[in-house]
């Protein structure tokens, strides 16, 4: 049963049951409802909490490869449609890596680009037998399609790494994915994403966002052998690992889908923080809106496809609650929300409902309270932490797209994979 049916199903039974017996059985949905906010924002704090503190602790030394490590066949896919404005500072990245020449295949998917994508392409693969560029003919179908037919056209290889088309690796990048794959019991990677800095609000929160996100909940999940996943761009997986399903084709986030995929397969990931790829942020505020929406959506519909099987191949029952509310992870705009709601419906309409401010309160501020130390984490100097307060004006878009992309996966609304409006390039970096 689809989530619109099982809606329509439930408000159906809700309204007979208040025909039949009285209004009073209205209050069963809503003390459903506050004993599933107060369970889910009480246990997502204080994993915000725990992982903030670790977080914070002396930084761990990731292990050093074997002494006689040798780094492996690596092939990277990067994945453009319709990319000219950003290829050529991605190219002159690409061109600036450490990975031996030898070692490395860098394969450039052109998913049907109409714009002068296929001739930037050409142009830098020309006298560079590492680079390759597979022409998609057919219809764009997502990035998910595109990486597989990538994978098809590449030479055997150890690994395989993935990169957007506007992602910029630093120089050891792909080295680093490498050497932390030298461990046998890690089957994935992820690096560091670093937007670019840029003056527009949404660019500004995004780069909060990724930063509260990596610096601190990534950072301390690794630390506390938590749930770790890959963050869309700049991760590694073992090439093996990938065979016979490759990436999920017609997924939002192919990322989230492998990660998850491996987790329930009973595969550990890990976090490499010192990897490290910058990225354009949001062209304004409606290009984050869609961003977060579609996001919110793909998200949505792996958790309900894989919470089962994630909980099931947890080797532990702490982890398998950490599972349970990674699945539940935008969820949290949501019961915030409600439990605002919920407290005025307790103080001033139904006391038998129980939602103290205090709780509420505390569950708002702690995100706002790890915003300067994740900003101070990833170095931001003073100028530009002063652009923080105003841009967070935009967590109302955030929770807007977090309730539009409810209302549509309610709704049965298709979700067609769509290319991102990025932020122009900052001044000095093209």
């Amino acid at each position: 049963m689809n989530a619109r049916r099982l809606a329509l199903v439930l408000i159906a039974a809700l309204f007979l049951l208040t025909v039949l017996i009285g209004w009073r059985v209205a209050l069963l949905p809503l003390l459903f409802l506050n004993a599933f906010v107060l369970l889910h924002l009480g246990l997502a704090s204080l994993r915000r909490v725990l992982f903030t503190l670790a977080a914070r602790q002396t930084p761990c030394e990731t292990p050093a490869p074997p002494a006689d490590f040798v780094l492996p066949r690596l092939t990277a896919l990067v994945h453009c449609r319709d990319e000219a404005a950003a290829l050529p500072a991605t190219l002159a990245a690409w061109a600036a890596v450490d990975y031996p020449r030898d070692r490395l295949e860098l394969v450039f998917i052109d998913d049907s680009s109409a714009d002068e994508t296929p001739g930037l392409l050409e142009a830098f693969a020309r006298d560079k037998p590492w680079v390759k560029v597979v022409r998609r003919a057919a219809p764009a179908a997502g990035k998910g399609a595109a990486l597989n037919d990538g994978l098809a056209n590449a030479a055997p290889a150890e690994l395989v790494a993935v990169f957007d088309a506007d992602a910029r690796p630093a120089p050891d990048c792909p080295r680093l994915l490498a050497e932390r794959l030298a461990d046998p019991t890690v089957a994935g990677v992820a690096g560091r994403m670093s937007p670019l800095e840029h003056d527009h609000p949404a660019a500004v929160y995004a780069a909060v966002e990724a930063a509260v996100h990596q610096r601190l909940t990534l950072t301390g999940a690794a630390r506390l052998g938590a749930t770790v996943a890959f963050l869309g761009s700049a991760y590694a997986v073992r090439r093996s690992l990938l065979d016979p399903d490759g990436f999920a084709p017609g997924e939002r986030l192919e990322d989230i889908e492998l990660s998850l995929r491996l987790l329930a397969e009973g595969y550990q990931l890990a976090w490499e923080p010192r990897a490290v790829c910058r990225h354009l942020a949001p062209a304004d505020t409606a290009a984050f809106r869609r961003q977060r929406e579609s996001w919110a959506r793909g998200y949505h519909r792996l958790a309900r496809r894989y919470y089962a099987p994630l909980v099931l191949a947890a080797p532990s029952p702490l982890l398998a609650f950490d599972r349970l509310l990674f699945c539940a992870s935008y969820l949290d705009r949501f019961s915030l929300l409600a439990a605002i709601a919920l407290a005025a419906l307790a103080r001033w309409v139904l006391p038998i409902l129980w939602m103290p401010w205090w709780f509420v309160a505390s569950a708002a501020a702690l995100p706002l309270l790890q915003i300067p130390l994740a900003v101070r984490a990833d170095g931001w100097p003073a100028t530009r932490r002063r652009r923080v307060a105003p841009a967070l004006a935009l967590v109302f878009w955030d929770f807007a797209a977090e309730w539009r992309a409810l209302a549509a996966d309610l709704a049965g609304k298709p979700l067609p994979w769509r290319r991102a409006d990025r932020a122009p390039e900052p001044r000095g970096e093209s």
